[in-house]
């Protein structure tokens, strides 16, 4: 179970770093949706907000969490929206977002893998 978890945590970053220097992509965030949505879905859960916990995260000039989450689609998070300055954000802490966001999912699957 651990081999699994620590598989799916490389599976992100080796993916970009494949993406990057061997088929020259360039990084249009194309799991900012993903990301953003975890993380705003899992601070309204817990009742903790997941993105304050990254430096540099603007949450003094953002809408609440609470107020733009939607639970069954991204797009109040869009940069068109009242609330795209998650957006924004994001393409400036793409890495620190990314690495909060593995972090809570294996804080939340833990408890399982450890117990199965």
């Amino acid at each position: 179970m651990i081999i699994l978890l620590v598989a799916g945590a490389l599976a992100i970053p080796l993916n970009r770093t494949v993406d990057s220097r061997i088929f020259a992509a360039r990084n249009l965030h194309p799991d900012k949706q993903l990301v953003l949505f975890d993380l705003a879905g899992i601070s309204v859960r817990t009742g903790q907000n997941a993105f304050d916990s990254v430096r540099g995260w603007p949450t003094s000039t953002l809408q609440s969490v609470a107020s733009c989450y939607v639970p069954y689609m991204w797009d109040s998070f869009a940069h068109w929206t009242p609330c795209g300055g998650y957006a924004a954000a994001y393409d400036r802490l793409d890495g620190p977002l990314t690495q909060r966001w593995l972090i809570e999912i294996a804080r939340i699957l833990w408890p399982i893998f450890a117990t199965g």
